[in-house]
């Protein structure tokens, strides 16, 4: 990240539930890796939020532990994440093989990591990233969900949208303590040449008030910001907690901006 400054921040919210079963981390974990990451639980209160906070620390932990790996491989970002969900896995299995009344406890993750001028992302479940540049926000994750495969069908013109609103959304694959895989994405390198910043988005669903629809209302907030992530990532979560969320609202929100930029660029914050 030499030639990007780096900020970020995360807010969790219950929202419209009697708790909350979402879990996240916001962290730097040496001088220059960095680890985001969101998880929703689910299998009731108990088992939801014991979901996602095993997933949250096992990450943590599997990612600490091969630190080595991200240094001395060129593709060792891609190799520790699917390390840690086979980590995952098995402590979610190790759980539930203790106390059987949390059999069907689950959880997503969706996951950043960075380091030095690379980013990686890991997603299962229906929890999202999304990169906003100067030009555009994108969806980089994709939602492991039934409504996301029939957005496919409708993509390919096998089905109609009014088809898709019929049907409610079921989570396709989760870390259960199963067989379930992430998707991993390629190393992705910061361009200093041709972006000026990169701001990621990591999200629960809860934050998503229509999944079958582009959140344009998340780039026009992010847009209007005044530098402060704190406030922005309350404001995405208001926003969706007033417009008719249900569910627990978790957002963590990055912005790595290029050092000599800093100063003309609106909107936008740092740190040293």
């Amino acid at each position: 990240m030499s030639a990007f400054s780096l900020d970020f921040a995360g807010i969790s919210q219950v929202g419209k539930r009697s708790s909350n079963q979402d879990a996240f981390v916001a962290k730097q974990l040496t001088s220059d890796v960095y680890l985001f990451a969101v998880a929703d639980g689910m299998g009731g209160a108990a088992g939801g939020e014991l979901a996602s906070a095993i997933v949250i620390e096992s990450l943590e932990q599997a990612i600490q532990e091969r630190l080595d790996i991200l240094y001395d491989d060129p593709n060792g970002m891609r190799l520790v994440f699917g390390l840690a969900i086979d980590h995952i896995q098995k402590q979610l299995a190790n759980q539930i093989d203790q106390d059987y009344s949390l059999n069907g406890m689950g959880s997503t993750l969706t996951a950043l990591l960075i380091t030095e001028n690379q980013f990686v992302t890991c997603n299962i479940g229906d929890s999202r990233i999304y990169l906003r540049t100067e030009e555009r926000l994108v969806q980089l994750t994709k939602d492991h969900s039934y409504v996301q495969e029939m957005m496919n069908k409708l993509e390919a013109h096998e089905i109609t949208a009014e088809f898709i609103a019929k049907h409610e959304n079921i989570i396709t694959r989760v870390l259960n303590g199963g067989s379930d895989i992430a998707d991993i994405s390629e190393n992705h390198t910061f361009d200093s040449s041709s972006n000026n910043f990169y701001q990621f988005l990591l999200c629960s669903d809860g934050l998503i008030l229509d999944k079958r629809a582009a959140p344009n209302y998340i780039e026009d907030i992010l847009r209007e910001s005044e530098g402060k992530l704190n406030d922005d990532c309350m404001r995405l979560s208001n926003h969706a907690f007033y417009n008719g969320s249900s569910d627990n609202i978790t957002c963590v929100l990055v912005s790595a901006e290029k050092k000599d930029a800093i100063a003309t660029i609106p909107n936008n914050s740092s740190v040293e």
